[in-house]
């Protein structure tokens, strides 16, 4: 159901903002950077009022403030200010799920106290019987259903229980999609539900696996017959806690180690020859501390002509990469070195370029070393990372040079905003050269 403005705004005022600092929160969301007199005039806010309370939604981290005049603000993405007033909630209803879940147990256990653990098991040759079977598990899930996945799995699920899959997660079922997702299996991922959870892996299992609540485990693919012109689905299925258990690590385990979030990894699935020249990083990555050291030497050495000179220093690396990093849209060129960024160093970082107060908006969170918080208290301009580099040299090669306005480190979120003002170069005779769309990797 679609919220009305009022409604958004009675929302906030649930979040401990005041009306007012709803109504302008709510303007900016809707029209991007303003400055006070179109705050005021859209939101109804006094103009006298607009800055006091701009002041106040800055302290929330809701609203960044750009230098210059006239003033402007733009809303940012809720960090903490929206989210912790709800987390008490959440452990209440993770608690209570919890005790629905523990008093299923109890009462299973309790009609077999004295039997061991009930294990059932089939196998099946038919693409009927198995589709049947994948949506019986999916409705009789009750906690969660994790599905391991290749292309052909994929395909399976897709064109057979896709209304099936979508409308358990709309039933309070967490459903994870984990799989090496190519160009052609986004197509079909981005089709299913903004409520599953989608999670690109390294790596395409033999077998396509459905586990369900921790105990229930459907095994299947497409085989040939004995005939050698027949194919169809084989499904294997197990069931029980103790069966299962080893398993269910085990996804764990990949959810937080090598798992990530597809979205992340969009830019990169579209270059994989991108993604393969780089593979090498993971194994041998050059750690902060190279970096960290660098830019204190440099920065004592260069002062203020430091940035400049790294951004020279990252163009030539990017001219030097085999691949090239420069997409036609700088946007789109940001979107693909945030995926490097996360995929080789997992450090989530997120590049937003606002093109008419020429902002660009750096934030990074996750996998922050010690390094960063210490490049944060010797005021550096980038992250000491090699990312730091090719970000400067993307902005180079786009023609911009960058001046720092702001920098904000939350130690207890482990997360670093930057904020740079986009300067225009000079252009050269030549002007900049843009690779053409045909020419990028794909």
């Amino acid at each position: 159901m679609e919220l009305q403005p009022k409604d958004l705004i009675q929302a906030l005022t649930k979040f401990g903002l005041t009306e007012y600092e709803s109504r302008v929160y709510l303007t900016l969301l809707q029209r991007g950077a303003c400055g006070i007199k179109d705050i005021a005039a859209h939101s109804k806010v006094p103009r006298t009022k607009v800055y006091p309370v701009l002041k106040s939604l800055e302290k929330r981290q809701l609203v960044t403030l750009f230098p210059g005049k006239p003033q402007k603000a733009k809303a940012l993405v809720p960090i903490n200010a929206l989210v912790d007033p709800i987390k008490e909630l959440e452990k209440d209803l993770k608690l209570m799920k919890s005790a629905i879940m523990e008093l299923r147990k109890i009462h299973e256990t309790s009609s077999s106290s004295e039997k061991l653990e009930e294990r059932k098991y089939w196998i099946t040759r038919s693409d009927e019987e198995t589709i049947k079977r994948i949506k019986e598990i999916l409705t009789n899930a009750s906690k969660d259903v994790r599905l391991l996945l290749n292309h052909e799995g994929l395909e399976v699920l897709f064109y057979n229980c896709y209304d099936s899959i979508n409308s358990v997660s709309k039933s309070d079922v967490h459903i994870q999609i984990m799989m090496e997702a190519g160009q052609d299996d986004s197509v079909l991922l981005s089709r299913f539900s903004d409520l599953i959870d989608i999670k690109y892996i390294p790596f395409s299992p033999q077998n396509n696996l459905i586990l369900a609540d921790g105990r229930d485990l459907l095994v299947f693919k497409r085989i040939t017959l004995t005939d050698k012109k027949t194919r169809c689905l084989m499904a294997e299925y197990f069931t029980g806690i103790e069966a299962c258990s080893s398993l269910d690590s085990l996804i764990s385990g990949m959810n937080w180690s090598i798992a990530v979030d597809l979205p992340t990894m969009l830019p990169l699935i579209h270059t994989p020859q991108l993604r393969e020249y780089f593979a090498g990083a993971r194994t041998n990555p050059l750690e902060p501390i190279f970096f960290f050291v660098l830019m204190d030497a440099l920065s004592v050495k260069m002062g203020k002509k430091m940035l400049s000179f790294l951004g020279e220093l990252g163009s030539r690396i990017i001219n030097s990469t085999k691949y090239s990093l420069i997409l036609p849209d700088l946007q789109e060129s940001l979107n693909l070195l945030g995926s490097l960024y996360l995929l080789y160093e997992g450090v989530e970082s997120k590049l937003t370029y606002d093109a008419e107060p020429n902002i660009l908006t750096l934030e990074l969170s996750g996998n922050l070393s010690a390094y960063y918080k210490m490049a944060y208290e010797r005021g550096f301009d980038i992250p000491p990372s090699i990312w730091g580099l090719y970000l400067l040299g993307l902005l180079d090669v786009f023609g911009f040079d960058a001046v720092r306005v702001d920098s904000i480190f939350s130690s207890e979120e482990n997360h670093w905003l930057i904020q740079y003002k986009l300067i225009s170069k000079p252009k050269s005779k030549e002007g900049i050269k843009l690779p053409e769309k045909s020419a990028i990797p794909t």
